[in-house]
């Protein structure tokens, strides 16, 4: 598989294994769960900006069950430059539009939070890429796209090291 996961395990003495890949590289951030003895898990992607050399665009996917949330989590992190009063659109390989709702405005930028259900994880699963669409302050529209590519190593391996 063309797509490596990079593994950031924080509290268990072990650091950042960095992995590079053409295609996409899915970070994994597991920190133990308070009282529990499991990992808590995150798969996350960034894609930086050629020009500005700033985050424009940062995914997360967290599974079911990984932080307490009972349904699987995306979250869609992007700097400021999009209308606080519209939604995200998201795509999996071009097919449904998943709108998503800004939740947040920080010094950091904006971000979209959703649950989502199975059927949208195995689809991200399976998926090549995911398209991220906003809309600009002048109504203009800016998309991005990221590569799934390593994304379903990142969440078997989640999967792993959040059991108890």
């Amino acid at each position: 598989m063309a797509g490596l996961v990079a593994l950031q395990m924080h509290g268990v003495g072990m650091g950042p294994v960095a992995a590079q890949s053409a295609a996409a590289v899915w970070e994994l951030d597991c920190k133990p769960i308070s009282g529990e003895a499991r990992m808590g898990c995150v798969a996350r992607t960034t894609l930086i900006s050629r020009g500005a050399g700033g985050t424009a665009l940062r995914i997360d996917v967290v599974p079911a069950g990984a932080l307490g949330n009972a349904d699987a989590v995306l979250r869609v992190f992007l700097p400021h430059g999009v209308a606080l009063n519209a939604n995200l659109g998201v795509q999996i390989d071009g097919g449904e539009v998943y709108k998503i709702p800004l939740m947040t405005s920080d010094r950091d930028g904006v971000t979209a939070i959703q649950f989502i259900g199975a059927d949208v994880v195995k689809k991200l699963r399976n998926g090549n890429a995911l398209q991220v669409t906003a809309v600009t302050p002048q109504g203009d529209t800016a998309a991005n796209s990221v590569s799934l590519v390593g994304l379903t190593l990142a969440l078997d391996s989640a999967s792993r090291l959040m059991e108890p």
